[in-house]
C-alpha cells in the first residue's frame, strides 16, 4: 500500500501542487496563465467629449475572466461586457457635465478578487457652428 499526500498552495496567480508518493520523490506540476505578470485592468485615460456624442471605451486587461462596464450615471452601454463598447451619456450625465465609468474584471483564477479601474468623462456643451463664408 502506497501513502499519497497532496499538498497545494497558491503563489500570486500560480497554483502549485506537489504529490508525494512513498518511496518516490515529489512530482510537481503547476497551472498558471501569466505567472510572471502583475494583473492589471485599465479603463482608459480621462477624457472630454461633446455631450451630444457617444464615447467608445478602450478598456484593457491581462486577466482572464468576466469583464464588464458600469456607469455611475444614467447613460447606456451598447454592450457592457465588451472592453471596447459605446457609451451614450444620459440626461443626468449631461446635466452633471461628467460621468464616471468603471471597468470591472472578475478573474477566473483563485482567489477571484474583482479588479477595477475608473475613467472620468467630462461632457462639454459643444456648439455646432459652420464657418462663415466671405
Amino acid at each position: 500500500m502506497k501513502k499519497i499526500t497532496l499538498v497545494s498552495f497558491l503563489i500570486g496567480s500560480m497554483l502549485t501542487m506537489t504529490l508525494f508518493v512513498q518511496a518516490q520523490g515529489p512530482l510537481s506540476f503547476s497551472t498558471a496563465n501569466n505567472t510572471n505578470t502583475t494583473p492589471f485592468v485599465f479603463a482608459g485615460d480621462d477624457v472630454s467629449i461633446c455631450n451630444n456624442s457617444g464615447f467608445k471605451t478602450l478598456g484593457s486587461t491581462n486577466v482572464q475572466g468576466t469583464s464588464y462596464w458600469i456607469s455611475q450615471g444614467d447613460g447606456t452601454f451598447e454592450n457592457p461586457f465588451n472592453l471596447n463598447t459605446l457609451y451614450i451619456p444620459g440626461p443626468h450625465d449631461i446635466s452633471n457635465g461628467m460621468v464616471t465609468l468603471t471597468l470591472k474584471v472578475l478573474p477566473m483564477a483563485v482567489p477571484a478578487v474583482t479588479l477595477e479601474d475608473d475613467i472620468t468623462i467630462n461632457l462639454n456643451n459643444c456648439l455646432n457652428t459652420k464657418p462663415t463664408e466671405h
